[in-house]
């Protein structure tokens, strides 16, 4: 089930204050790489072997996602021990696909985001900022953030993921998502039903 649009502010004042602007960048960043996984067949490099790396890449982040939001999901309702241990686990795999770390055949997720929108990614521009992190998933299509209770970091950014919309001008089209995917401007807000990252 997709949770309902969250729209209280949810920005701890010290984010908002002091890192506005790497907020904006991750929110676009997120939506952006979203939009990737969800053009299932879309590869943005040409060459065979990239190109078979970069499904596989595809198909391990959007499966390491779905995992993160299963495990967290049944880890909050339930407190499962289990599933807390595994949504651990997932969180600690998608930081490492976030930050670059993760590859696949040598293939990361920036490498990934360059090549599709000639910018660099936010782990690499910013990787301090991105040091203060660690990520949940849910299904759904705004995150948040908020520290840290458990202090193994000093914020969650919990992260907006959901299976696309049904593509059509009433939604999204695929027109659309590619053209957000592949956007360099200043704007930070993606096309409506593409999740953003946080709030």
């Amino acid at each position: 089930m997709v949770e309902q649009f969250n729209c209280r502010p949810q920005l701890p004042p010290y984010l908002k204050n002091n890192h506005w602007e790497e907020i904006e960048l991750t929110i676009k960043q997120w939506s952006q790489i979203v939009a990737w996984s969800w053009l299932v067949d879309y590869t943005v490099f040409t060459e065979d072997k990239q190109k078979s790396s970069e499904m596989r890449l595809k198909r391990f982040f959007t499966q390491t996602l779905k995992n993160q939001a299963q495990y967290n999901a049944a880890a909050k309702a339930y407190g499962d021990p289990h599933a807390m241990a595994m949504a651990e686990k997932e969180s600690k795999i998608l930081k490492k696909l976030i930050e670059g770390a993760e590859n696949i055949e040598g293939l990361t997720l920036s490498d990934v985001f360059e090549e599709l929108t000639g910018t660099q990614c936010i782990c690499k521009s910013h990787p301090d900022f991105m040091e203060l992190f660690r990520f949940e998933v849910i299904l759904g299509y705004v995150g948040s953030i908020r520290e840290d209770e458990e202090e193994k970091a000093r914020y969650v950014a919990t992260l907006a993921y959901t299976e696309p919309p049904r593509f059509s001008p009433a939604s999204v089209t695929e027109g659309e998502l590619m053209s957000w995917m592949r956007d360099n401007s200043e704007n930070h807000l993606p096309p409506p039903f593409i999740p953003l990252a946080t709030t």
